[in-house]
């Protein structure tokens, strides 16, 4: 009863909440009574009821409870366990969707290197680690630290592991790309969004609602360079692609439209 009472501040800001929501509390609180509240599959039902409240916007109560999943594996598991990682990287991802970056930074460099003592340096859950970090750093406008960190990192791990062609290779290099344009380097943007409209074709044929998407980055780069006319044909381009997918009533569609209402 003790531990079901310690856990009543979880439940009062839910009441409004959906059946799901409410029936994840009860499942805490179940859990609390029978294995105690440092109970390892506590942590992994904090998360599931984390999770649920993120998804519906209650970030801020999301956050405590994800932070006391991650004391409970800590202690329990161990601070470089593989679910004390996840359980950081979720509460990085908190605080980084709440803005709060210098929380997040710290938390993810620190799952970072836990995934590298624990899987190598070239393993796709080190790719994934290095990729958050790379993301925050933008979010942070700290591109300079993001760049190296797609380029001689993930980018040369999956190439290395997994091809130049591989859909994920082609991910890193559009995330190279996207960095290289946000410091406004759009000649070095340029060659490595076109190659990876490339791959993209190769592997799922020129048709496909990714090519599009891959097209598109390349219309939002000429753009920002000024090559308006060539900017235009590659819009259409990846419209007329998204045309056999989407309706114009579609986001997807709408997406791609909304980029150059002035200029298509």
């Amino acid at each position: 009863a003790d531990g079901a009472s310690r856990l009543e501040p979880i439940a009062s800001p839910l009441a409004g909440c959906k059946f799901v929501v409410q029936e994840e509390v009860f499942v805490v609180q179940g859990e609390v009574m029978v294995l105690g509240e440092d109970h390892p599959d506590v942590a992994q039902s904090l998360n599931n009821l984390a999770g649920l409240l993120s998804a519906t916007g209650k970030l801020q109560e999301a956050l405590p409870l994800q932070e006391r999943a991650l004391a409970i594996r800590e202690t329990a598991l161990g601070p470089d366990h593989c679910d004390t990682t996840i359980s950081r990287m979720w509460l990085a991802d908190t605080y980084q969707k709440e803005g709060q970056y210098d929380k997040a930074l710290p938390i993810f460099i620190a799952a970072l290197e836990a995934n590298e003592k624990l899987f190598g340096e070239e393993h796709p859950t080190v790719v994934a680690s290095i990729n958050n970090v790379a993301v925050l750093y933008t979010d942070m406008g700290q591109y300079e630290k993001a760049l190296p960190l797609r380029e001689r990192r993930a980018l040369d791990i999956r190439e290395s592991c997994l091809g130049a062609e591989h859909p994920d290779t082609v991910i890193s290099r559009m995330w190279l790309a996207d960095s290289y344009q946000r410091r406004g380097a759009y000649e070095e943007a340029l060659p490595i969004f076109r190659m990876a409209v490339e791959s993209n074709i190769k592997s799922l044929g020129y048709a496909h609602p990714t090519v599009a998407a891959s097209i598109n980055n390349v219309a939002v780069l000429l753009s920002n360079m000024g090559r308006h006319d060539e900017a235009v044909t590659s819009s259409e381009e990846c419209l007329e692609i998204a045309s056999q997918h989407y309706n114009e009533e579609h986001p997807s569609y709408l997406n791609f439209e909304v980029c150059f209402p002035n200029l298509t």
